[in-house]
């Protein structure tokens, strides 16, 4: 399972560089893959509270967001992404 591949890789990579923006946006989407929309948007905001204006990060809350059909919520990030 390519997913869960994907999110034990960055388990293991987070251990070295928690702070690693790569990192954090590829668990995201793992989860979200997974089907864990509320732990990928638990992922996005700890990437966002270290870049707060990174497109990729905010596009990630947003989608993760989505998958939570919080589509009202999610236009912020969504549209912040963009700029």
């Amino acid at each position: 399972n390519q997913p869960q591949a994907a999110l034990d890789a960055t388990e293991a990579g987070l251990r070295i560089n928690p702070r690693s923006l790569s990192l954090l946006l590829l668990r995201t989407e793992a989860l979200r893959h997974l089907g864990r929309p509320l732990d990928a948007q638990a992922v996005a905001r700890e990437a966002l509270a270290i870049a707060p204006d990174h497109a990729d990060v905010l596009a990630a809350l947003g989608w993760a967001l989505i998958d939570q059909r919080q589509h009202r919520a999610a236009l912020v990030p969504l549209a912040e992404s963009l700029r």
